[in-house]
Formats: structure tokens, C-alpha cells, sequence
């Protein structure tokens, strides 16, 4: 099993403790040299964290401890749709009411549709992203549609071939009397 990482706030608050207990010895005498020998520190090691003082405090005191890694889990980030999110969740429902299937465009259209611009600067894939964030948030799941491997009902099949026929039949007659053209007719006078 890999041993237990020890949290970064509690490393730096100790990092700390020993730059204040070494600033409190060097002001009664003590070297630096004598300090590190009787904590048991490299010397390096203690020059660093002296000379990281300030972002230790900062780290360890201030209250933006958290602010360079904002989550959705408890650091107090809100997604810019947070205003939207109920009404587009009742839009999804009353979809889901009706029979219709979800799906994600029409979910990203409708967000766009309720907060102006919200799709104007972003990437499909930046949306896809948003959108299964958000079913996540609401406990949602919505079904993938796929196109793959869906195959035509036979009475389409038929249906398909007795159209192309008789627009090849029109197309045949159109050339033979010369009433079909593929552009504007350049020669005509």
C-alpha cells in the first residue's frame, strides 16, 4: 500500500513553525548552523523555507488559502448557470413529459437560449463538458443517440427506390426534350 501523503497545510504550518522558532534562536545567537543540528534539518533546506517566508504566511494565515484551486466541492465556486439551472431543469422534465428524447444540443441550446451568450465563446467540446457537469449536478442521465448502425424500415427501403426511379424517369424525359439544365443557359441570346 502507498504510505499516506500528509496535507500540504499541515507541512507548510510546519514549515513555518520552524522558520519562527530559527528567527527566535538566530535572535538569542544561535547559528544557523546549530539550529539545523539540533532539529534535524538540512541547512538548505531551512535557507528555502527562510526564504519563502512570506508565501508560508500567506499560505498558512491568509484568506485565499484555496483560491488558486477552485471546486465545485466546498471552496465556494458557482457555475456561471447557476441562475438558469432550476428553469432548465424544468424545461428538461417537461421534455421528458411530452416523450421527447433529451438530448445534449438541446439542452446547450436552451441554456444559451436562457442566459444570452452563453454558448458564443465556447468550444462543442467545452460545452459537451458543461452539459454532462450539469446532468451530474441534477442527477439526471439522458439517453445517447447513435446513428450508427440504424437500419431503415424495409417500407422506407421501398419507398426510398420508388422515388430515385421516378426522378431519373423525369430527369431522362427533361434531357431527351431539353427542358433539364444543370445552370443557366450562357448561350442563349
Amino acid at each position: 500500500m502507498p504510505r499516506e501523503r500528509i496535507p500540504l497545510a499541515n507541512t507548510n504550518r510546519y514549515r513555518l513553525a520552524m522558520v519562527r522558532k530559527f528567527i527566535q534562536a538566530n535572535a538569542q545567537g544561535t547559528s544557523r548552523r546549530a539550529f539545523c543540528l539540533a532539529d534535524g534539518i538540512e541547512r538548505p533546506t531551512l535557507q528555502t523555507w527562510q526564504r519563502k517566508y512570506d508565501k508560508l504566511v500567506a499560505a498558512v494565515e491568509g484568506e485565499e488559502y484555496r483560491g488558486h484551486r477552485l471546486t465545485l466541492g466546498g471552496s465556494g465556486r458557482i457555475p456561471e448557470t447557476f441562475a438558469i439551472e432550476d428553469a432548465l431543469l424544468q424545461y428538461v422534465k417537461d421534455l421528458r413529459r411530452g416523450g421527447h428524447v433529451v438530448s445534449q444540443a438541446m439542452i446547450i441550446v436552451a441554456a444559451n437560449r436562457l442566459l444570452e451568450g452563453f454558448a458564443d465563446n465556447k468550444m462543442e467540446g467545452a460545452l459537451s463538458t458543461w452539459c454532462s457537469q450539469f446532468l451530474k449536478r441534477k442527477n439526471l442521465t439522458i439517453r445517447r443517440i447513435t446513428y450508427t448502425e440504424r437500419q431503415p424500415h424495409p417500407e422506407c427501403l421501398v419507398l426510398r427506390e420508388e422515388f430515385a426511379c421516378e426522378v431519373v424517369k423525369l430527369m431522362e424525359r427533361g434531357w431527351a426534350t431539353g427542358a433539364v439544365q444543370y445552370g443557366p443557359n450562357r448561350y442563349k441570346s
